[in-house]
């Protein structure tokens, strides 16, 4: 079988410059992580004037000098006491380095004993605790990157109720994958990473974390296009992993797509369908296709109904 590659260009934000002091804030900096950007969108009566939309990027430093005096401090986030009740695992979370991925991707990795110590009996063994410490850091990025850091107010939620949070799409998408029990392992764990990340470098100002194994940067650099229509013509040069992956994705979409317009929506059905077909040509009956299927079929019967 012959490989066929090609390049991908993708844009990412290397740098981000804080509106008061100037300073230039470099991306995979402990300081870029800090960044707080400030998207506002005014009411009525706003002292900025009706409907005003105010943006600022504020370096770490600059904020606590502003709002220093009367800032209300939390040191533990919610994921942190989410990672310490579930694993029973209090230490703080660090940032991934490529030997920590490398550990997740080794099929024999563990991790020292001391994780459970706390407990009479483990609840789990290491290596699910690993595994399940990995996947935890790769939500907490998406959460950060969608929420903290996102492209534009906007894309912080969903389009159907402009309220859910964004990130429950990637998480639903990497889920779903990793409950496909006939994939390979590599397959699930890769691409379940890859899934958690596949909108940041399209969606948000956070580049992808430090020591990301190649594999998954170049899976979520497959996934990302510039359009829809661009997606559609392009994908099917990307490998059968990726066009899985999107199978994945799009059935995430079809869950809420009620904000589409019917033309729309058809558009998304075909090439979900013609993705499922796909995947179960390459990987078999998964149930991602049949769940792909079933949420296809009404659309597709209701054009058909239209035309008749």
């Amino acid at each position: 079988m012959a490989k066929i590659t090609q390049p991908i260009t993708t844009k990412q934000t290397v740098a981000i410059i804080c509106d008061r002091c100037d300073d230039r804030i470099e991306a995979n900096t402990p300081a870029f992580e800090s960044i707080t950007r400030i998207r506002h969108r005014c009411g009525y009566g706003s002292v900025w004037g009706d409907g005003t939309q105010v943006d600022a990027d504020l370096c770490e430093a600059c904020l606590k000098a502003l709002i220093g005096d009367f800032g209300r401090i939390n040191d533990q986030p919610a994921l942190k006491r989410l990672q310490g009740s579930v694993l029973s695992y209090n230490k703080p979370t660090e940032p991934l380095g490529e030997q920590d991925w490398k550990g997740f991707f080794d099929s024999g990795a563990s991790v020292s004993s001391d994780i459970m110590a706390e407990r009479d009996q483990p609840v789990a063994s290491n290596t699910t605790v690993d595994i399940a410490n990995q996947l935890l850091s790769a939500i907490q990025h998406a959460f950060d990157a969608h929420i903290i850091h996102p492209n534009e107010p906007q894309d912080t939620v969903r389009f159907w109720d402009g309220e859910t949070p964004y990130p429950v799409h990637p998480t639903w998408c990497a889920m779903t994958l990793l409950c496909e029990t006939t994939l390979d392992r590599e397959t699930r764990l890769n691409g379940a990473i890859a899934l958690q990340w596949h909108d940041v470098l399209e969606d948000t100002q956070l580049p992808l974390p430090e020591g990301t194994p190649p594999a998954i940067a170049e899976w979520v650099n497959s996934m990302t296009f510039g359009s829809f229509s661009e997606e559609r013509e392009q994908v099917w040069s990307r490998t059968p992993v990726v066009r899985l992956l999107k199978l994945v994705d799009k059935t995430s979409n079809l869950l809420d797509c009620s904000w589409m317009k019917p033309e729309k929506k058809r558009q998304y059905a075909l090439f979900t369908t013609m993705l499922a077909d796909d995947a179960e040509a390459n990987f078999g009956e998964l149930n991602i296709v049949r769940m792909a299927r079933t949420l296809v079929a009404p659309i597709l019967a209701s054009d058909e109904s239209l035309l008749s």
